[in-house]
């Protein structure tokens, strides 16, 4: 027996299909350790979502953004490969800064920070772990 199925049920926005993908593929190059490929999937991922806002006019172009799981996604991949934590730091400011807080509200997630807090702990900087918390505690959406 064959089940008829309408698609339209499963409609999903192009934004999760994208940060799906994204994070499936950070998830993979960690696995890797190949901390370089996370991090230009990021770069091409939030390219790709800025020039598609910025060249459309319609409202479907406003659906295409990175959802902010994929943030936490990439500091915790990038967290498990061999980069430095100054890496990762500057990798945190320059997304926050330049993407997510644009697109997002200017807030960050708990989660997020709690991704950032979790590779600076593990990674034996407690006191920069709190230097983050402090710094960044203004930015939270709780």
């Amino acid at each position: 027996a064959t089940t008829d199925v309408n698609h339209h049920d499963w409609e999903v926005s192009p934004d999760e299909v994208l940060s799906q993908t994204v994070v499936q593929a950070i998830r993979l190059a960690a696995s890797l350790n190949d901390y370089r490929l996370i991090l230009r999937l990021m770069e091409a991922a939030m390219a790709f979502c800025h020039n598609q806002q910025k060249e459309s006019t319609n409202s479907e172009a406003s659906s295409w953004f990175l959802q902010p799981r994929v943030l936490s996604e990439a500091v915790t991949g990038l967290g498990s490969t061999s980069i430095s934590l100054a890496k990762i730091r500057k990798f945190w400011r320059e997304s926050v800064v330049s993407y997510f807080s644009s697109h997002n509200n200017t807030a960050i997630t708990p989660r997020q920070v709690n991704a950032m807090l979790t590779v600076l702990g593990q990674g034996g900087k407690p006191g920069a772990a709190i230097q983050f918390l402090h710094s960044n505690s203004h930015r939270v959406d709780a």
